[in-house]
């Protein structure tokens, strides 16, 4: 991926009715989404921070009842260091819908297939 320029440091985020937002790390893969009570859930979203300006924005958003999952995406570098993948951007997984945004502003949003709808994501958290 040549000449990818990274515009924003990327987060999940969600929102609740009673109780306080969670957030995650800027740009960490390793973050515990999947752990948190998703009860009372109102929002999840991706979150940009500018590396030039600091602001911080919603870049992606959806309704709590279509909240599914959030996904990292990545690329492999040619190296065999402890972290051969670096992260360039996240995904929003909705009931019908995979919203990938990337750390550089673009974004793209495709159907989820029929074969992925059947996989259980409740699995992995509360």
């Amino acid at each position: 991926m040549m000449g990818f320029q990274p515009k924003y440091l990327l987060r999940w985020r969600f929102d609740f009715v009673d109780k306080p937002t969670r957030l995650g790390m800027w740009n960490s893969p390793t973050g515990t989404a999947w752990n948190v009570n998703k009860e009372g859930i109102v929002a999840a979203s991706i979150e940009g921070k500018n590396i030039l300006t600091r602001e911080v924005i919603t870049l992606v958003q959806c309704e709590g009842h279509e909240f599914v999952n959030f996904k990292w995406h990545a690329i492999i570098k040619g190296h065999t260091g402890r972290f051969p993948a670096r992260p360039i951007g996240m995904i929003l997984q909705t009931r019908e819908l995979d919203i990938l945004m990337l750390m550089n502003g673009d974004h793209r949003t495709e159907q989820r297939t029929e074969d992925d709808k059947k996989y259980n994501y409740a699995g992995f958290g509360k």
